[in-house]
């Protein structure tokens, strides 16, 4: 070999090292935006049952086709500019709570987003006041491999709930189960709302369980309305909650609350503090890179100006502009803040 041969022979060497390869330079992860808000009250304006009647144009909140309308726009803009704030058009899965008919669902994707791209799983629960939860997903990047709702089965009769609602979809042949909840608000001295919060963690637990119990590596997302803060007993000690991710990492039992760790979580504001009721957990099979995995800093509060009462936008903690107030329609967004989570799939 010449010298000249050589040399080229090292040249060559050291270009191919510079050049990506064809497999690095495919994207090692595949980016998604999980997303869950409670929209206070999405309701048709007819009388579906006699529960419904507040909701009707001649109803208590004189609930007419113009109302729903503003309330569609408005939770259409929120969703849109909540994804593009994290880089996405949209979110790829949304859970929804306080829905009144899948049918809200479908015309919100489909006429005020705009998009054919979504399907939307329903399940109408008990709730004596229609307050049920939805789902929505990119039927472009997932398909559906089972929904089911599983009821509260509460002892004394008097009171029925909010099912909760597990959904399994399916990418590139890998589940992600999607378990959505609703719980009924704290009552003091209330022991029927007491017991069907107790019956409600028992029951998710046991959704968890079965889950974990079919695939010891299962990658569950938990979201919902909670009605209390993270660190509250129900959700650290019942449904074994932690901040600790190498806790949760170690445990084949604990999920990661998300909301723990995020510094600006709270979705609810009562008095002048906020409280962050709606959370996200994730199994500790989301804590690897092996599949559907999160960073721990992965949950964001979305909270624009526009979603606080125009006379306190410049308050850290003014009221939000919700559809009601103090039992009176002023015709905003929600009583609550959503809340988002970048899913990562390797």
């Amino acid at each position: 070999m010449t010298r000249c041969q050589f040399m080229n022979l090292l040249l060559c060497f050291a270009l191919s090292a510079l050049l990506p390869s064809p497999l690095s330079a495919q994207p090692r992860e595949t980016p998604f935006l999980a997303m869950w808000w409670n929209v206070e009250a999405l309701f048709n304006t007819t009388a579906d049952t006699t529960t419904d009647l507040d909701f009707t144009p001649s109803g208590r909140y004189q609930w007419t086709p113009e109302r729903l309308n503003l309330k569609l726009k408005r939770t259409a803009q929120v969703i849109r500019e909540a994804a593009q704030a994290r880089g996405f058009t949209l979110p790829d899965l949304i859970g929804f709570c306080n829905v009144e008919r899948q049918s809200l669902l479908d015309t919100l994707f489909q006429k005020y987003l705009q998009t054919n791209d979504f399907q939307t799983v329903f399940f109408t629960s008990p709730d004596p006041e229609s307050r049920n939860i939805g789902f929505a997903f990119n039927r472009r990047k997932f398909a559906l491999n089972f929904a089911s709702n599983y009821p509260i089965k509460l002892d004394t009769g008097k009171l029925s709930t909010r099912d909760i609602v597990l959904v399994k979809l399916d990418y590139r042949g890998r589940l992600l189960s999607v378990v959505l909840n609703h719980w009924e608000t704290p009552k003091l001295f209330n022991p029927v709302v007491e017991a069907a919060r107790t019956q409600s963690a028992r029951l998710l637990r046991s959704i968890i369980k079965s889950l974990r119990d079919g695939d010891p590596n299962a990658e569950i997302l938990v979201l919902g309305d909670f009605g209390v803060s993270p660190s509250s007993k129900i959700i650290t000690e019942a449904l074994l909650s932690s901040s600790d991710s190498s806790f949760v990492h170690a445990s084949s039992e604990a999920l990661l609350n998300l909301s723990q760790l995020s510094p600006s979580s709270g979705t609810v504001r009562i008095g002048t503090k906020w409280y962050a009721f709606d959370q996200a957990l994730v199994s500790s099979a989301m804590l690897d890179t092996k599949n559907f995995f999160v960073l721990t800093n992965s949950l964001e509060c979305f909270a624009a100006p526009y979603l606080f009462q125009p006379s306190r936008r410049s308050d850290p903690t003014g009221k939000l502009f919700s559809t009601f107030w103090n039992g009176r329609y002023i015709g905003g967004y929600s009583n609550h803040l959503p809340i988002s989570v970048t899913l990562y799939f390797k």
